[in-house]
Protein backbone atom coordinates (compact mmCIF):
# COMPACT_ATOMS: atom_id res chain seq x y z
CA UNK A 1 0.00 0.00 0.00
CA UNK A 2 1.36 3.71 -1.40
CA UNK A 3 -0.14 6.88 0.41
CA UNK A 4 0.72 10.33 -0.93
CA UNK A 5 1.15 12.50 1.82
CA UNK A 6 0.00 15.42 0.29
CA UNK A 7 -2.74 14.68 -1.96
CA UNK A 8 -3.84 11.17 0.29
CA UNK A 9 -4.24 9.03 -2.92
CA UNK A 10 -3.60 5.29 -1.69
CA UNK A 11 -2.71 2.49 -4.34
CA UNK A 12 -2.84 -1.05 -3.43
CA UNK A 13 -1.12 -4.01 -5.09
CA UNK A 14 1.88 -5.55 -5.18
CA UNK A 15 5.18 -3.12 -5.53
CA UNK A 16 8.95 -3.95 -6.25
CA UNK A 17 11.39 -0.94 -4.88
CA UNK A 18 14.87 -0.86 -5.89
CA UNK A 19 17.57 -1.20 -2.78
CA UNK A 20 18.18 2.46 -3.03
CA UNK A 21 14.37 3.08 -2.37
CA UNK A 22 14.58 1.04 0.46
CA UNK A 23 17.33 2.56 2.30
CA UNK A 24 16.04 5.20 5.05
CA UNK A 25 15.66 8.47 4.56
CA UNK A 26 18.83 9.78 6.31
CA UNK A 27 20.91 7.22 3.98
CA UNK A 28 18.90 8.26 0.46
CA UNK A 29 19.64 12.56 1.46
CA UNK A 30 23.49 10.87 2.13
CA UNK A 31 23.91 8.99 -1.01
CA UNK A 32 21.71 11.86 -3.15
CA UNK A 33 24.26 14.31 -1.64
CA UNK A 34 27.25 12.02 -2.50
CA UNK A 35 26.00 11.66 -6.12
CA UNK A 36 25.11 15.29 -6.92
CA UNK A 37 28.85 15.94 -5.96
CA UNK A 38 30.34 13.22 -8.14
CA UNK A 39 31.47 11.38 -4.95
CA UNK A 40 33.57 14.45 -3.76
CA UNK A 41 34.11 13.64 -0.37
CA UNK A 42 35.33 17.30 0.53
CA UNK A 43 32.32 18.66 -0.92
CA UNK A 44 29.65 16.23 1.22
CA UNK A 45 31.83 17.01 4.43
CA UNK A 46 31.19 20.86 4.13
CA UNK A 47 27.28 19.84 3.17
CA UNK A 48 26.14 17.73 5.45
CA UNK A 49 28.93 19.54 8.05
CA UNK A 50 30.97 15.84 8.93
CA UNK A 51 33.97 15.09 8.93
CA UNK A 52 36.27 12.82 6.77
CA UNK A 53 36.42 9.77 8.33
CA UNK A 54 32.20 10.35 9.10
CA UNK A 55 31.64 10.42 5.49
CA UNK A 56 33.64 7.34 4.80
CA UNK A 57 32.07 5.26 7.73
CA UNK A 58 28.72 6.21 6.19
CA UNK A 59 29.13 5.03 3.21
CA UNK A 60 30.35 1.49 4.41
CA UNK A 61 27.52 1.70 6.47
CA UNK A 62 25.05 1.96 3.86
CA UNK A 63 27.32 -0.43 1.17
CA UNK A 64 26.54 -3.08 4.20
CA UNK A 65 22.73 -2.38 4.28
CA UNK A 66 22.71 -2.50 0.66
CA UNK A 67 24.50 -6.10 0.54
CA UNK A 68 22.36 -7.49 2.76
CA UNK A 69 19.10 -6.84 0.66
CA UNK A 70 17.28 -9.28 -1.94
Amino acid sequence: RLKCQNCKVTLEGDFVFSKLARLNEEDQHFIEVFVNNRGNIKEVEKILDISYPTVCKKLSQINKTLEKMI
